[in-house]
């Protein structure tokens, strides 16, 4: 949160401020944040005069920016490529807000990272971020059949095109595009790149698209035609006032509502007519006044795509997204920040809620040491191959998912490559299914987990009856998603690999024969759905339920009480041969209930005996970890006491002194006391008689006077004696006190060091037999790479006990599916007709989406999608519907791109690494930047390339880690940092480079490569050729490849470079040098998965890499140093080698480039 350096200032200072200081920026927008938090008229008054004043200082200062008036660029008139430019209609339609041709200087706001604006400015962001396509061919996978030309052609639906079989014809208008470069190139001069490698922005995009029937008539849903923001945005933005890019939802919904006036017409009878030429031409026009394209690059309607569905499917085709996949979920967040009903989740990954504290798991020992007790560790953990336990701080990790630690919501993990992210991520998904396996295992009937409500629906004459999912068993559904499809598919798609589990897990199978149908693979079980987009939910649904043979719908109606048996014709008058369906037979379904209800009760038990037993050893440790702790509290308090006796002992001895010094006082005191008393007794005796008195003679006075001297004198030694036996005896009291509080303080001592000494004992002996390391001061005292490799508390037989706990809860769900068949069959009917993302009719309905949801996730735990298909997908689900988000690879994901999946969900886990690629931002950083600054918004901590999902969430999570770096340090999240990937020397280069030699090295290594040799750096001294290309180095390289297919190597391998060009150009070298004939199954599918930029080969790894560098002319300084300025890139190529890494370049030129150093510090 921002300072308000002026908040103990009245409004007559903040007044006479101002007047002061009206030249001075700085100072003005101090006062506009001030402000900013008073209401009195008078406040308000004042902010509209400091505002107009900073406006002024604003354009005084504009001519100094980069960022310069585009008045000169409304005279720049490019054609309208075929049909012409369309003449401007007679009624231009404005946006409620219209768009002005001149650009005024708008003020900037203080940098105040308000959540609210971070969301508004990611909307800005998001708005210039095109789905564009170079060839029309890109926007139907290739597939030429599916482009409808009418250019120069009818209408294809005035042809009456038929369909394919099985399947509906729809259309998808493409209703103009805009050209990306020349729309690019206008911002670009308003907007400098200075980047040497710009993410390539040719082609298209469309403007608006359309869906229609076979007939050519729109579709009815408002979904059915969609505009594109980029279209909008681009004529905003070369006005300068960036912060308007931020209303495009309301914008949007003004414009369409406009739009669909003029796309739907009728005739006569009520019926939608077929759209014609005509009416196109109309239409399109309508949108490029309203959008205000005259004067762009623009190409009029002249195609559409056909689309395909299956008549199984319920719903029609979704449109092709124009637009960015996060503008939806960003409008909704807005609404939420500003009604306060963010989740609690996303109000800290937006910094309106900080951690209340945050553990150093590098430094904070005895914060690691409490996540890491038996307590947080779940009752069960993924067996995988070789059953090995998770390193130290992949434990932490999964700990830290323990609801008593993850407060914020979010939980941060910082993975290395090669440090087992997908590891730990098994690992939470096992934690949640063992949660969920605990609460169903309460259950005396699993069909009671489930209420009949009174909504149903008609099915082929059938009545299928909606049921409500008891609340306990919810919040366990696992949704793992990423902005890199490889990274969404690896994840699910691995899961279920019979290569993911133990080889001695011959019984650890849940529906294997449906995931084998799914994956067309080997598997053991159904644990997780690669969904997403409606492609692969079909194709899923396919496999998963509406497959007779093989699908789950006929293994629950047949544990539902339906025989699923099916009659075969034998011919030769033979009667028809019945046989079960083939998923019966594999997979054994209960017969009736009562024999679904044994095996409940069967699986409940053992699941409860194997719970049980682990509980019993958990406890036992954690017992031994609270010892441990009390031992180290003890040691902390023995230490206090020792260093407390001491001075004791010296005050009681100076106390001592002192009451012997005040004893001896007291006595002399006592003798001059008993002195003048014995003087005044002696005096008494010369009392002269009784006539001296009457007559007060000059004897009697005399007398008198001694008298009366001798008594205050016996009164003063009385006082003085009083005196020092007073401080002789508070002393003594006092030396008494200190006496005591050394015994009670000795005895607790002593109490103290027995209780240590019987802990130590206990805790040695029962270490002893628990045969692993205990996080006691001996071991966070040890070496760096034993502390990392280390499992604590659990040995092999707890390990194994947690394994058998994670196969009984699988067992567990299984049974629980058998006696809830009936209402799980009904559900999940209806679910997977559209997956949620289709009303089902009535709101009454639609308000049980999310129990059908999460019958879905009761059977398939896992469910994996891209950001780009969760607002689709989960389009009706209320916020915080579903339990956990797993993100990986988050370091590539724009900050923005995880809102949407973070409002549906209760928990974050947050995979990544910064300082691997970075998200891919194809707008100018300078354009980025400024839209921030219009926002208010500090744009290293949330803008990318700077900021990333994982960047965000590492600062909302409650455990980090400070890499040091140079004089500084940077902050991520919980780390990992035991590598078992890559050999030397890519790991000691990476470590270096990115990680402060922090990771540790934990893979054997590997034989040096028998045909090319160790790693080394192929110098090539070439010619340059067009751009960074070298054709030299692809001689090198053809070469190299040759002399391992000639060995009989496969073509396991991957080769990379920094830039397009020199991947581009390597594709075509290779398939022309035929190298690849004979050895790679498909050359050119080979060279597009296994050729290309360091940015499309993260998550991948092989045994050998090539690192192909480009760049050799002298003049190219600034694209190698862009290369190496960072270790991002570096560190991806160098980690994606298993063995062996082979750098081929220009090793003078580059070896100074940034890292590059240290490539050639490391590499012969």
């Amino acid at each position: 949160m921002k300072s308000r350096p002026y908040f103990n200032k009245s409004i007559k200072e903040l007044e006479a401020t101002f007047k002061d200081n009206q030249s001075d920026g700085e100072t003005l927008n101090r006062l506009i944040h001030e402000l900013g938090f008073r209401s009195t008229q008078r406040a308000l008054a004042l902010k509209k005069q400091v505002q107009a004043a900073n406006a002024g200082q604003l354009s005084k200062s504009v001519p100094q920016k980069t960022v310069r008036q585009p008045e000169a660029l409304a005279k720049q008139h490019e054609p309208v490529l075929p049909f012409g430019e369309p003449p401007k209609p007679s009624e231009v339609i404005r946006p409620p807000e219209s768009i002005k041709t001149t650009a005024k200087p708008v003020a900037k706001p203080p940098i105040t990272n308000d959540a609210s604006d971070i969301l508004r400015a990611w909307t800005a962001l998001e708005v210039l971020s095109p789905q564009g396509y170079r060839r029309e061919t890109d926007l139907v996978a290739g597939d030429r059949k599916k482009i409808a030309r009418f250019d120069e052609a009818p209408l294809p639906w005035e042809l009456g095109e038929k369909s394919l079989p099985k399947k509906r014809l729809f259309y998808e208008l493409i209703l103009g595009a805009i050209e990306l470069a020349p729309a690019v190139e206008k911002l670009l001069k308003v907007y400098a790149d200075m980047r040497p490698d710009k993410p390539s922005m040719r082609g298209h995009s469309p403007i608006a698209s359309i869906l229609l029937d076979k007939e050519g008539q729109p579709l009815e849903e408002e979904t059915s035609a969609a505009i594109s923001s980029f279209a909008w945005g681009v004529p905003i933005a070369l006005q300068g006032d960036l912060k308007k890019l931020a209303d495009w939802p309301a914008q949007e919904k003004f414009l369409k509502g406009e739009f669909r006036k003029r796309l739907i017409k009728r005739d006569r009878n009520g019926d939608i007519l077929p759209l014609t030429k005509s009416h196109i031409t109309e239409l399109f026009e309508h949108l490029v006044a309203a959008l205000n394209l005259h004067g762009h690059a623009i190409k009029a309607p002249y195609f559409a795509l056909r689309r395909y569905e299956f008549f199984a499917s319920k719903t029609p085709p979704e449109p092709g997204l124009l637009n960015s996949f996060f503008l939806e979920d960003l409008a909704a967040a807005r609404v939420l920040a500003h009604t306060g009903k963010l989740p609690e989740a996303l109000q800290h990954y937006l910094g309106i809620k900080k951690p209340s504290q945050r553990t150093n798991l590098l430094e904070d020992d005895a914060g690691l040491q409490d996540l890491l007790q038996p307590a947080l560790t779940p009752p069960g953990k993924w067996p995988g191959k070789g059953r090995f336990p998770l390193a130290l701080l992949q434990q932490a990790a999964v700990n830290a998912t323990n609801e008593a630690r993850l407060k914020t919501g979010i939980l941060a993990v910082n993975g290395p490559p090669g440090t087992g992210k997908t590891t730990l991520l098994r690992d939470v998904v096992a934690a949640r299914i063992i949660e969920r396996a605990v609460v169903m295992s309460e259950y005396n009937r699993p069909s009671q987990a489930f209420t009949q409500t009174n909504q149903s629906l008609q099915r082929r004459g059938a009545k299928i009856t909606l049921h409500k999912l008891d609340e306990r068993l919810k919040g366990f559904e696992v949704v793992v998603t990423s902005s890199n499809n490889k990274a969404v598919e690896n994840v699910s798609a691995e899961l279920p690999a019979l290569d993911a589990i133990a080889t001695d897990a011959p019984e650890l199978r849940y529906f294997k024969s449906v995931s084998d149908n799914v994956l067309e693979r080997d598997t053991w079980g159904v644990i997780a759905a690669v969904l997403g987009n409606s492609s692969n939910r079909y194709l899923f649904s396919q496999g998963f339920w509406r497959d007779e043979e093989n699908g789950l719908s006929t293994y629950l109606n047949h544990a539902s009480g339906v025989p699923q048996i099916v009659s075969e014709p034998q011919g030769g008058g033979r009667p028809p041969l019945k046989r079960n369906r083939q998923i019966i037979d594999r997979e054994h379904p209960p017969s009736n209930n009562r024999e679904a209800q044994e095996r409940w009760e069967k699986a409940r038990s053992i699941f409860k005996t194997k719970f049980d037993t682990f509980k019993r050893t958990q406890s036992s440790l954690q017992k031994l970890h609270v010892q441990l702790v009390r031992l180290e509290h003890l040691a902390v308090e023995i230490h206090n006491l020792v260093q407390k006796l001491p001075p004791l002992e010296v005050e009681a001895l100076t106390i001592e002194n002192n009451l012997a010094t005040a004893r001896h006082e007291q006595q002399e005191a006592e003798t001059q006391l008993e002195v003048s008393r014995q003087e005044q007794v002696s005096h008494l005796a010369l009392r002269p008689g009784l006539f001296a008195r009457l007559f007060r003679t000059a004897r009697f006075r005399v007398w008198l006077g001694e008298q009366k001297s001798l008594s205050k004198k016996a009164c003063h030694d009385q006082q003085l004696f009083q005196n020092y036996k007073k401080i002789a005896d508070d002393l003594a009291a006092e030396l008494a006190a200190k006496k005591e509080l050394i015994a009670q303080t000795q005895k607790s001592l002593n109490t103290l060091r027995a209780e240590k000494s019987d802990l130590e004992v206990s805790l040695s002996q029962a270490c002893a037999e628990i045969d692993v390391p205990i996080p006691d001061a001996n071991f966070f005292a040890g070496a760096h790479e034993d502390i990392q490799t280390a499992c604590l508390w659990f040995d092999k037989s707890a390990c194994r006990q947690r394994d058998d706990v994670f196969e009984a809860a699988i067992q567990l769900h299984r049974a629980f599916i058998d006696s809830a068949a009936d209402p799980l069959r009904q559900n999940l009917s209806v679910f997977v007709e559209t997956f949620g993302t289709r009303s089902l009719g009535t709101p009454q309905k639609d308000a049980l989406i999310a129990d059908l949801w999460s019958s879905f996730f009761l059977v398939v735990p896992v469910v994996s999608t891209t950001f780009a298909s969760v607002s689709r997908m989960f389009s009706r689900l209320p916020n915080e519907a579903l339990g956990w988000l797993l993100v990986d690879e988050a370091g590539q994901a724009v900050p923005q791109a995880t809102v949407g999946a973070m409002m549906r969900t209760k928990r974050s886990v947050v995979v990544g690494d910064p300082l691997q690629i970075e998200p891919v931002v194809t707008l100018p950083n300078s354009l980025t930047e400024e839209i921030c600054a219009f926002f208010g918004i500090d744009p290293v901590k949330y803008n990318a390339p700077e900021a990333s999902v994982q960047t965000v969430a590492d600062a909302a999570s409650m455990y980090c880690a400070k890499f040091p770096i140079g004089s500084g340090h940077r902050d991520v999240g919980a780390p990992l940092l035991v590598h078992r990937r890559c050999d030397s020397p890519m790991f000691d280069i990476s470590n270096e480079i990115a990680y402060s030699n922090l990771m540790v090295q934990a893979k054997k290594p590997s034989n040096a490569n028998p045909v090319l040799g160790p790693s080394c750096w192929v110098d090539v001294v070439g010619t340059p050729g067009p751009d960074k290309w070298c054709a030299d180095e692809a001689v090198v390289l053809i070469d190299m490849l040759q002399r391992l297919r000639t060995s009989g190597a496969e073509a396991e391998l991957y080769v990379v470079t920094p830039f397009v060009i020199v991947q581009d150009n390597l594709r075509q070298e290779l398939l022309r040098s035929g190298v690849l004939n004979g050895w790679a199954d498909r050359p050119d599918a080979w060279v597009w998965g296994h050729v290309g930029t360091v940015h499309t080969v993260q998550g991948r790894e092989a045994g050998t890499v090539f690192f192909v560098l480009g760049a050799q002319a002298t003049s190219q300084n600034g694209a190698r140093n862009w290369a190496g300025s960072r270790p991002n890139l570096v560190n991806v190529a160098v980690t994606r080698a298993k063995a062996s890494l082979y750098v081929i370049g220009n090793r003078n030129l580059w070896k100074s480039a940034g890292v590059f150093s240290v490539l050639d510090r490391y590499l012969p």
